[in-house]
């Protein structure tokens, strides 16, 4: 399965005053073991790919690649409309997700 993740948000903690937020380690741990479960993740971040690289290698987060999603975790809920986004999850649900696959 391709899982493309939002950084902001979604692998942080979101909360009022500048970015980067506090990381959530919780939701980084469930896409480390998305990805060594053998599924392709793709970390995006509004803030630009630079912003999104720096994040996966300063939290030891490895194989992203580039391909259409299956799924999406996003915070941004104008994203709902698209037919490959999970409708109205919820970013604290990632971790039962990554456990029930």
């Amino acid at each position: 399965m391709t899982i493309y993740c939002d950084v902001d948000g979604t692998l942080t903690h979101k909360q009022d005053g500048p970015k980067p937020w506090p990381v959530w380690q919780e939701n980084i741990n469930a896409l480390k073991k998305l990805i060594d479960d053998g599924h392709t993740v793709i970390v995006w971040s509004c803030r630009g790919e630079r912003a999104a690289y720096n994040f996966c290698y300063d939290n030891g987060i490895h194989a992203l690649a580039l391909s259409k999603p299956d799924m999406c975790f996003d915070d941004e809920p104008s994203l709902h409309d698209d037919p490959r986004v999970m409708e109205g999850i919820d970013p604290s649900l990632m971790t039962d997700f990554a456990r029930n696959l």
